[in-house]
């Protein structure tokens, strides 16, 4: 995916502010402190959870990730106020031709006398937004063709993502969203293969289902965008040399070129997710 800005300030609650202020030796205070701080999270947490709704959640590999809304909500309900958020744009140029576009998004968060300074990417050669398969073989969209406001969005959305949850020192279980009765918008567990042919079985079902959440998730659950990125997933040169036009709905896709549609999808969406994870490490 795209390439990432570490930064060095370690991402930690207050935690061990509370116990280092502790006398020494006095464990039933340092446990009760601590037991006390642990119920304050979890109050924290329940407020979060009640402030968002399914749309504002989705699951990724059984785990669930909050989205740019839902992260903006929290942060209205707690105060958190975001300051000085700015997007620059970096033209790099790979010496062999290419010159791709880089956004990062900076920002502060703002909270409790705290206060954060987050960032987010997003760029023209990450993989979801530049990488196609005609014919068997791989090769990257040329910069022209890719959507840059989603790119730049992607960056935006990061930063707001990651800002949140270390400002409030927030993660989140299914267990968590289970409690709080929120069933996310979309939800992806990975399907097995398909039969070849037109038979539309169980399994081309469930494929069907889970390319539509994959590609829903990774458009920050904008329908529209899932749906325009399904057509130019699907678009592909015929043998004739004709452009076959790309479907925006999956219930058109049967058989080969299902199972086909679903491999690219997916390989994009573990592309993407391995991002995610990075992004919210």
């Amino acid at each position: 995916m795209c390439d990432k800005i570490k930064t060095n300030e370690p991402e930690t609650t207050e935690i061990q502010p509370i116990i280092s202020q502790l006398p020494e030796n006095n464990v039933e205070q340092i446990i009760n402190r601590a037991d006390k701080f642990v119920g304050f999270l979890n109050r924290l947490k329940l407020i979060a959870l009640k402030a968002t709704n399914g749309h504002d959640w989705s699951v990724l590999g059984g785990n669930p990730y909050l989205t740019d809304t839902g992260a903006r909500k929290i942060g209205q309900v707690f105060g958190v106020q975001f300051k000085n958020i700015r997007t620059e744009r970096e033209e790099l140029n790979d010496g062999n031709g290419r010159t791709d576009l880089y956004f990062t998004t900076y920002g502060v968060a703002e909270w409790n006398s705290k206060s954060i300074e987050e960032m987010g990417t997003g760029s023209t050669k990450d993989k979801f937004f530049a990488k196609r398969t005609r014919d068997g073989e791989e090769f990257l969209l040329p910069v022209s063709e890719i959507d840059i406001p989603s790119v730049k969005k992607k960056s935006v959305t990061n930063f707001y993502n990651r800002a949140i949850k270390r400002i409030l020192g927030l993660s989140f279980e299914m267990s968590d969203l289970d409690a709080a009765e929120i069933k996310p918008a979309s939800s992806v567990n990975y399907a097995g293969g398909s039969r070849g042919g037109n038979q539309d079985t169980a399994d081309d079902k469930k494929m069907r289902s889970d390319l539509v959440g994959m590609l829903i998730s990774i458009c920050d659950n904008n329908q529209d965008a899932a749906k325009k990125k399904l057509t130019e997933i699907t678009a592909f040169k015929a043998k004739d040399g004709n452009e076959v036009k790309g479907i925006s709905d999956s219930k058109f896709l049967k058989g080969k070129r299902l199972s086909i549609t679903y491999s690219k999808v997916k390989k994009m969406f573990e592309e993407w997710e391995k991002n995610v994870g990075e992004d919210n490490a």
